[in-house]
């Protein structure tokens, strides 16, 4: 993983070791000086003043993305089993799961989103279908089925209202 200083156009720092596999996902604590790097093979925690690693969760492998909660206190991971994971930040604990309903389409997860309010985690994946989870509860809060002319959601965000996702 290299760290670029767009300003110089330099490298600022490269963290080795870091995955067997490539890195498919990044995120940054919105408040303390870490970040989490992803890849099939697993996920690390750096620490962004000291440029290195802090530590490697056993998530297994299949991870399809990792980021941090919006407010920092959870680290939500997805797989490619359809299962999605919390984690504390503090602890590493595991908060808890998120459950994909079996159905009659395949799921495949690809993306997930929290919203910037916190209360809402959605998930897409290759289906028509998106799901909706109230954060806390971790309970399925909607179901969306996207037109016929859907086939796979590569990326779903949240807006800024937390009520809106592109």
């Amino acid at each position: 993983v290299y760290v670029f200083d767009i300003d110089s156009q330099r490298v600022l720092a490269t963290l080795s070791n870091a995955h067997k596999q490539a890195v498919t996902n990044v995120s940054f604590h919105s408040s303390n000086a870490i970040m989490v790097t992803a890849s099939v093979d697993g996920i690390n925690v750096w620490d962004l003043k000291k440029w290195s690693k802090v530590k490697t969760l056993g998530a297994g492998s299949g991870i399809v993305s990792a980021t941090f909660g919006n407010r920092g206190t959870s680290l939500i991971v997805a797989f490619k089993d359809d299962s999605i994971v919390s984690w504390s930040t503090g602890s590493y604990a595991i908060q808890g799961k998120y459950d994909v309903p079996k159905g009659d389409r395949s799921f495949s997860i690809q993306t997930v989103s929290l919203s910037p309010d916190g209360k809402l985690l959605i998930a897409g994946g290759k289906s028509r279908d998106m799901y909706l989870w109230n954060v806390q509860s971790k309970r399925i809060v909607s179901a969306i089925e996207l037109p016929m002319t859907v086939g796979v959601v590569h990326k779903v965000h949240f807006m800024p209202d937390s009520r809106s996702v592109s």
